[in-house]
């Protein structure tokens, strides 16, 4: 069950929560991933509790009187309903509790009274007390069995002592093995409401509290607090975690920040302060090596992409109204200007555990905090300058989004370290639009080796109708467009870019293609069609006489992807495929945008070679982008299905049958590959990439495409999929059945799909499919 429907079970038919009279209740710690409170106090204190362990379950209350008086009889007569494992289970009730027998009585439900726990019991109920059956009472839980626990942990705590309460309270040792613990915390009672919902769990602390924890540590309170913030970061990928976070905003105060990056989970030893990393340690070596330019050593040498990754994670903590960050981001500003930004090239690559790493990572995060960051240093002069326009260029792009956040070409490209100013009519000030500069998203943070800087786009929020935004790295210039926006055709002017050449088929013109707009001199070029933008180094299309033959075969490609998803012709968003200099994973990899290394160019742009060579990756990566959740089945079918798009795309628009289009399938290839596999026993750890992809060729080549385009078009129609890759295999193969009308049951089968016995016997009613290409290897019954 869901914890708001086990919720919904509990509190059925309470009016209230009536904590009123002699006994005082003590608050419960909730530490487990199963529990969940089912009431919590005004003064956000939880008073009763649930979990589960195991195969069992457990409800906790904070004082035993709650299991003896006639008040909780709903309460409890849920309680019990909930923790038995089937509706006649035998429910022990401890000999403390004979008015708890005697209400459970009444309501029907069958109980046996002042046994201790037996093997026959479906759930027991006892107090806090007692911990002589601690063992034999987590085992009965773990086993499938059910608890019902009540005490109050505050009187032992001012017998023995509030610091020994969680470990040492008879009670905790057995609610702590789900996650719930006795505190020697007295509860004010009362009357209480019941939430209409799940109440919070306390320990989640609002950040609009902030300034009270700052109070309450500043007069000598204690806290411990702990969270991740990896997910939050993953949901917010235009925010900085170490501002941004909600608990960040505690505990920034403090001189410590949760960043948004997650660790390999290991054993990690304990180590002496001064071994240990720390932040200002590892600068104060930093800046005091790079002052005597001196050569790095231990521990400092060990410290550099630690110290790396904190330092632009630390200068994106505002700091404009804190003396001690500000005085800081003035030395790492002092340091770039004494250093200059390292040169990183393909022909001149930098060690991610180096000096020179980790002040390209300062140059870039610096350069977001500064006004104007062509005065924050200079560049090696390696490289041609490109003088920003001084002129006033307007521009138009499309408002209206049907698809997800895109990004909206402007043909403009922003100098290194030069600073645009965009004007943006009023409408479009509160839309939620944002400008970007440069394409090139990949994050190269966790790179061994760097041929450019780790980060060089640079995003704002529009929130003013004269933008200025700058970028260290230059890059063309976007506007990123929310998903359902509706504004239309937006006006944009531009002041201190330049242009950059771009050629959208159907509207750009040959002729000023061939006289002036291939020749801008910015040095990335854009090459658009309705469904498709290519971002390829400006000199690699330069002498395109005409990209339109170019650019109508990508159409066709796109059309053929779109007709195989069973997808409308024109894409909701344009798919886009940018090239780099180095990428942050493969030789291409998919997304929006889908990146490639920049070999990958000729491939992309060159109608000859992708008429008689191939498009292989490009498609292979545009096939990820069209894989669907409910007929995929990770991680078998991860690297197999998309090459679908692949071999369709060869042979109906490129006219290359899939046996050339990838040497993986020569006939040869695959007839070993399907040999191998059966003689390892057809086992799904063994099932995937091109073996996966054989399978789907297979059914391919025995009824056509037509019939994956038909299933495609219904999964997008089906509201309901199971999660697991069981259920979705079989959902899978008793579609493609039906839509063919034949039994594929066999054929799934012999390739060790796990086809339920009830899939099977439906099936069996469908004809034979006699060409079946596993046929000759399944077993003839005798």
């Amino acid at each position: 069950m869901k914890p708001s429907a086990i919720y919904e079970c509990l509190v059925g038919g309470i009016g209230q929560w009536d904590f009123t009279g002699d006994f005082v209740p003590c608050e419960l710690l909730l530490t487990g991933e199963a529990a969940f409170p089912v009431l919590v106090s005004p003064q956000k204190q939880v008073l009763i509790a649930v979990s589960q362990f195991g195969k069992g379950r457990i409800v906790v209350v904070s004082h035993e009187e709650i299991l003896k008086n006639s008040r909780f009889s709903q309460f409890l007569q849920n309680a019990v309903d909930w923790l038995r494992p089937s509706p006649g289970a035998l429910v022990g009730v401890h000999r403390n509790f004979d008015s708890l027998s005697e209400l459970l009585l009444g309501a029907g439900i069958k109980v046996q009274l002042g046994v201790g726990l037996i093997a026959s019991s479906g759930v027991y109920c006892i107090d806090a007390y007692d911990d002589t059956q601690a063992k034999a009472l987590v085992q009965f839980v773990k086993g499938g069995g059910g608890l019902l626990i009540g005490g109050q942990a505050w009187h032992w705590a001012s017998q023995h002592g509030v610091d020994r309460v969680l470990f040492e309270f008879p009670g905790n040792r057995v609610t702590s093995m789900a996650g719930v613990y006795f505190t020697g915390n007295a509860v004010e009672t009362g009357v209480f409401k019941v939430s209409k919902k799940i109440p919070e769990i306390p320990l989640t602390v609002s950040d609009q509290e902030a300034d009270k924890i700052h109070t309450f540590v500043a007069e000598g309170g204690g806290l411990l607090i702990g969270g991740q913030a990896w997910y939050w970061a993953s949901q917010h990928q235009d925010r900085a975690a170490v501002a941004e976070y909600p608990g960040n905003k505690i505990l920034n105060h403090f001189g410590i920040s949760i960043l948004g990056m997650n660790i390999k989970a290991d054993k990690y030893p304990a180590q002496l302060p001064m071994e240990h990393y720390h932040f200002r340690h590892a600068l104060s070596l930093f800046q005091r090596h790079v002052d005597k330019e001196e050569p790095f050593q231990p521990p400092l040498t060990s410290w550099l992409q630690r110290l790396r990754q904190d330092c632009s994670a630390f200068l994106r903590i505002p700091a404009e109204d804190c003396p001690t960050y500000n005085s800081l981001h003035l030395i790492l500003i002092k340091v770039l200007r004494r250093t200059g930004i390292p040169r990183v090239s393909k022909q001149c690559p930098v060690k991610s555990n180096s000096k020179e790493a980790v002040l390209l990572s300062l140059a870039t995060e610096l350069s977001q905090n500064t006004a104007d960051c062509a005065a924050l240093v200079q560049k090696p002069g390696d490289g041609v300058c490109l003088p920003p326009s001084t002129s006033r260029i307007t521009v138009e792009i499309a408002g209206t989004n049907a698809g997800g956040t895109a990004w909206r070409s402007t043909g403009l490209y922003l100098p290194d370290g030069s600073t645009a100013v965009i004007t943006l009519p009023c409408t479009a000030i509160s839309a939620g639009l944002q400008v970007q500069i440069g394409c090139h998203s990949d994050d190269l943070t966790n790179a061994k080796e760097l041929m450019r800087a780790p980060v060089v786009i640079r995003k704002c929020q529009v929130n003013c109708q004269n933008q200025s935004v700058s970028c260290l790295w230059g890059g063309l210039i976007y506007i990123v467009v929310p998903g359902g926006s509706q504004l239309g055709k937006v006006p944009i002017a531009v002041e201190g870019a330049i242009k950059a050449p771009f050629f959208r088929l159907g509207e750009t013109c040959k002729r000023q293609w061939q006289t002036n707009i291939r020749h801008y001199p910015a040095p990335w070029a854009e090459l658009a069609t309705e469904n498709l933008i290519l971002t390829v180094p400006a000199d690699n299309i330069r002498h395109v006489e005409n990209p339109e033959p170019l650019l109508t075969l990508w159409d066709q490609i796109t059309w053929a992807i779109a007709t195989l998803a069973a997808a409308p012709a024109k894409f909701p968003r344009p798919e886009r495929i940018v090239t780099d200099v180095q990428i942050s994973a493969g030789w291409m990899h998919a997304g929006y945008p889908i990146m490639g290394h920049l070999d990958s160019v000729k491939e992309m742009v060159n109608v000859e070679h992708m008429r008689t060579t191939g498009l292989w990756g490009p498609i292979h990566e545009l096939g990820h982008n069209q894989q669907r959740a409910g007929w995929e089945f990770p991680p078998h079918t991860t690297e197999a299905t998309c090459n679908l798009w692949s071999v369709y795309v060869h042979e109906k628009v490129l006219g290359i049958p899939r046996n050339k289009a990838h040497e993986a399938l020569r006939p040869a290839c695959r007839k070993e590959r399907i040999k191998g596999y059966l003689e390892e026993g057809a086992q799904l750890k063994d099932w995937s990439v091109w073996t996966a992809l054989e399978t789907y060729l297979q059914l391919q080549e025995g009824f056509g495409w037509e019939p994956f385009i038909a299933l495609f078009s219904e999964y997008q129609k089906i509201l309901t999929i199971p999660k697991d890759n069981p259920s979705k295999m079989n959902m899978w193969a008793q579609k493609f059945s039906l839509q063919v009308n034949k039994n594929l049951a066999p054929f799934f089968m012999a390739w060790g799909w796990p086809i339920k016995n009830e899939v099977s016997s439906e099936l069996a009613t469908l004809p034979v499919w006699e060409e079946n290409p596993m046929k000759k290897y399944i077993p003839v019954k005798i």
